[in-house]
């Protein structure tokens, strides 16, 4: 989650190909990626680990929307009479809306599920695909999800300045869409900023797509230099230490995880071990856990309060590996992550992250701010994010159906008609 600004900063694979991550997450974010057709029932479970990050930075902008101090711990932003946002926020309960934690899973399946095949069949050819579709596959969603953008706001469909004087978020929820839109600075936006200068100015959310596309580089460009190299845990090691306590070390991390799967090195009993996978699960989760915005001194996260935020990502990007390995692991949690609601969830991940903070900012403010005169906070609170939900779902739905799976299908052609023809000859 960025558009938190900062505080986003802390905050399918289905049977057509190996992988689609970011959100990919990496879609990403989860971030989907189409790169072939191996051992796809195997991993359906990533789909559905995918989906429900999806969901937690969802939920993640919606507290900061409208119950911010369950976000950043300030008394003068509580809604509710017991200060209860207080309390959660410092708890292992802030995992449901952790939004950074699941921009790290995000991150982590990236590199697992963007080295997959490269691991199967070492062949340098993988990575060329990959990585030649990579911008493409990314750019048709995020420029339709800012052409949306543009819309609501020529047509004077934001309501989020109103919507966030009432709920004391206008730190964030009224930060966006404040400035002139442009022609030309939404083309340098889309096609540019967006991927290689974290420019965020639209939709909040495409932080991250900078991170995917440098972190994809960095996992192709291991895979084709040290992918072949006998003792390649030294420069994983290696890559780690250089780029430690920065969100690429999830890339880093979620690729040795794959290495190590395709390997099977996972087939040792110590893995096996179902006591041993909870133990990972249990860390991973209270990792992922530790609040991102608020002071956690006298919480149960005291004994390792964070210096900086350099350090909560750590600790995200920590839990997000340990979750990856324990569910590689786990035969039962694999079965309910690839049942049909979380696969789907998987399936319309990227839209969704895509469109949810835009859908906040219009429909969801619109119907909130019209009820908050006429019944209590949390009531008007409740009843606009359960209108808004099921239709933030089926515009993902659609846009996943008709932009995000074209874009998928745009790149295919791209490295078939252009790319390939120039490796061939």
């Amino acid at each position: 989650m960025k558009g938190t600004s900062g505080v986003n900063q802390l905050n399918s694979v289905d049977a057509r190909s190996v992988a689609i991550v970011l959100f990919s997450n990496e879609q990403y974010g989860i971030i989907a990626h189409s790169t072939g057709s191996v051992n796809m029932q195997k991993i359906k479970y990533l789909d559905g680990l995918r989906g429900l990050a999806a969901l937690i930075v969802v939920l993640s902008h919606f507290v900061v929307a409208f119950y911010p101090a369950m976000y950043n711990g300030a008394r003068e932003q509580v809604h509710t009479a017991s200060a209860i946002e207080l309390s959660i926020t410092k708890s292992p309960l802030n995992l449901l809306y952790n939004g950074n934690f699941a921009v790290c899973i995000f991150f982590v399946l990236s590199g697992f599920v963007l080295s997959y095949k490269f691991f199967q069949t070492k062949d340098n050819e993988v990575l060329v695909e990959s990585a030649v579709k990579r911008y493409f596959r990314l750019m048709i969603p995020v420029l339709a999800s800012i052409a949306l953008v543009v819309i609501l706001s020529k047509l004077a469909l934001f309501y989020n300045n109103e919507a966030s004087v009432t709920s004391f978020s206008t730190w964030w929820l009224g930060s966006f869409w404040n400035f002139d839109m442009t022609l030309g600075h939404v083309i340098n936006n889309a096609f540019y900023g967006v991927f290689f200068n974290s420019n965020a100015d639209y939709n909040t959310v495409l932080w991250t797509m900078t991170y995917e596309m440098y972190g994809s580089l960095l996992v192709f460009g291991l895979a084709a230099i040290f992918g072949r190299v006998k003792k390649r845990y030294l420069f994983y090691i290696a890559a780690i230490l250089l780029l430690f306590k920065t969100y690429y070390v999830a890339f880093v991390l979620g690729m040795m995880i794959s290495d190590f799967h395709n390997n099977n090195g996972f087939k040792h009993a110590f893995f096996r071990n179902p006591f041993v996978n909870v133990v990972l699960a249990c860390v991973g989760l209270f990792l992922g856990s530790y609040p991102s915005g608020s002071i956690v001194k006298g919480s149960v996260y005291g004994f390792i309060e964070a210096n900086a935020i350099e350090d909560i990502v750590l600790y995200h990007i920590a839990g997000a590996f340990l979750i990856l390995v324990a569910l590689l692991n786990t035969t039962k949690i694999q079965h309910l992550l690839s049942t049909r609601l979380f696969v789907f969830l998987g399936k319309i991940s990227f839209s969704l992250y895509l469109i949810h903070v835009i859908v906040i900012g219009s429909l969801t403010s619109f119907v909130f701010i019209h009820m908050a005169g006429y019944v209590g906070y949390s009531t008007a609170v409740f009843l606009s994010g359960l209108l808004t939900l099921p239709i933030m779902l089926i515009i993902s739905y659609f846009m996943y159906k008709y932009v995000d799976y074209n874009g998928i299908k745009l790149a295919n052609k791209i490295y078939s008609r252009i790319f390939k023809r120039d490796l061939d000859s």
